[in-house]
């Protein structure tokens, strides 16, 4: 009995000097931040069950969607009979319920059809920017209203860069290496590339791919791979690396002071470049046969690197980000070549969440990883959707958010109540004595109980060890004893 209480007043006073867990409320942009890092600090945990499933009303999403103070934003992409090209609309809906609460254009807005989108918005405060494929750069009100717009003369298929009080994108095919700085307040074109951006053929290149942001500097691939960092003032080149492979589409992923790109085509390479430029830090080839491979951009927490590869099949490789070592590769479903691109992992905690295609017209599904093996948390219909999934996954409240190819938007958390087995909608003793019982071998728990119970220690999805024992216990008492457990999402 000393022994048990000397162990109860350690756990006590350990806990004082404790902190919860940080939960991220937004993912605004193209994988949740400026440097592209697709990596939250929201705990995700297993088994995940559908929150709320809302059609669009367009043919197909292919952007990712981004949600800011609760607002989901995800642009659309419909093609149609006659060979016409493809529109869009940009639909704002609430991230709790899925509530429609606007759609540009719309009827009262004086704007012809836009173009097809195929990048993430961008939300900062006070606006919401986007590129469609006609070419045009929106600026939106929090309302939906347009608040400038500027043609680039390209396919503008990037998700914007927003710094320094620049709107920085790339302007695609056919203008040759043009990235352009538009002022956040007033869309007025204030530097662009032309002429500045030679590859090392001497000749300059498409510029597709989604820059990211190193510190306050830009950073743009080629389709060649070769590697940019602009000033986002006027535009001028910082530092440039010649490529390692194509990766036209593709955005690079900034940490630790490190820029990762990875090359689609026929290079496979991955590399992690100083972010002050100068050669690889390391340098890794995936193990795809050469070829037309469809390749995501990259993600990391700093420790992990991880993107998508492959065809026929689609794998999730993951890569030691300091060493570039591999770590472990998934084969998670068929790549979807029509569309040139995958779904970008994103990094919620201890897990990988990606999208994945059954086949290029049937379903597909939201994949849960555990980011130390790659294995897959979870199996089950749960997590299906009714077309594949191209765009990445959003996190943000530690609820996840896909869209699918034909239209759908679908939000995902786990919904067992985390510390709570009774299931009465609050943690006390009833909890506790439910554990103890379970840890003594004396109670037989439902696996939503033990989902509910199994809270120490805490690994993201997984949460705890599988069982429920003794430290399950004490954490469960301090918690209804008003005392929050550091390690507690």
């Amino acid at each position: 009995m000393r022994n048990r209480n000397l162990a109860l007043a350690a756990a006590v006073l350990l806990l004082s000097f404790g902190a919860s867990a940080s939960r991220a409320s937004n993912w605004p942009t193209f994988h949740g931040d400026p440097a592209r890092t697709g990596s939250s600090s929201d705990s995700i945990r297993v088994p995940l069950s559908l929150l709320w499933s809302v059609s669009s009303g367009g043919q197909s999403i292919v952007a990712s969607p981004v949600v800011a103070d609760g607002v989901l934003y995800v642009g659309t992409y419909e093609t149609s009979s006659d060979g016409s090209q493809p529109t869009g609309r940009l639909i704002a809906m609430g991230a709790d319920t899925g509530t429609i609460y606007w759609v540009f254009p719309g009827p009262q807005d004086q704007v012809s059809p836009i173009g097809a989108i195929q990048a993430a918005p961008t939300v900062v405060p006070g606006s919401i920017v986007f590129s469609s494929l006609d070419g045009w750069i929106y600026c939106l009100t929090p309302e939906g209203k347009l608040r400038w717009r500027y043609y680039t003369g390209g396919t503008a298929a990037s998700s914007p860069l927003v710094l320094a009080g620049r709107v920085i994108v790339t302007s695609g095919f056919p203008n040759l290496g043009e990235v352009i700085g538009l002022s956040l307040a007033t869309g007025q074109l204030i530097w662009d590339t032309k002429g500045k951006l030679a590859s090392g053929t001497g000749q300059e290149q498409y510029l597709m791919g989604t820059l990211a942001a190193v510190g306050n500097s830009a950073v743009v691939l080629s389709r060649t791979g070769a590697v940019y960092s602009l000033d986002p003032a006027d535009g001028h080149v910082l530092w440039s690396q010649q490529g390692a492979g194509g990766a036209s589409l593709l955005a690079p992923a900034v940490s630790n002071g490190r820029v990762y790109t990875v090359a689609d085509a026929f290079s496979r390479v991955v590399q992690a470049l100083p972010v002050d430029g100068g050669k690889p830090v390391w340098q890794w080839q995936y193990a795809e046969q050469p070829g037309m491979q469809t390749v995501s951009s990259p993600a990391t927490n700093g420790k992990l690197l991880v993107f998508g590869a492959g065809s026929p099949r689609q794998s999730v490789y993951a890569l030691d980000a300091a060493t570039g070592k591999p770590l472990w590769s998934t084969e998670v479903g068929v790549s979807i070549g029509a569309y040139g691109c995958s779904s970008s992992p994103a990094i919620a905690g201890d897990v990988v969440l990606v999208g994945a295609a059954d086949s290029a017209d049937a379903g597909g599904r939201l994949v849960v990883l555990d980011a130390a093996t790659g294995k897959e948390l979870q199996t089950d219909d749960a997590l299906r959707t009714e077309r594949p999934i191209i765009a990445s996954p959003a996190v943000a409240g530690g609820r996840v958010f896909v869209a699918d190819t034909g239209g759908t938007v679908k939000a995902f958390a786990n919904t067992i109540p985390y510390g709570d087995p009774y299931s009465d909608g609050r943690i006390d003793i009833k909890d506790v004595m439910l554990a103890f019982r379970a840890a003594l071998g004396l109670e037989k728990l439902t696996p939503d109980q033990l989902a509910a119970a199994d809270v120490e220690p805490v690994r993201g999805a997984t949460v705890g060890d599988g069982v429920i024992n003794i430290s399950d216990v004490m954490s469960l008492l301090r918690r209804s004893l008003g005392l929050t457990p550091p390690t507690w999402p």
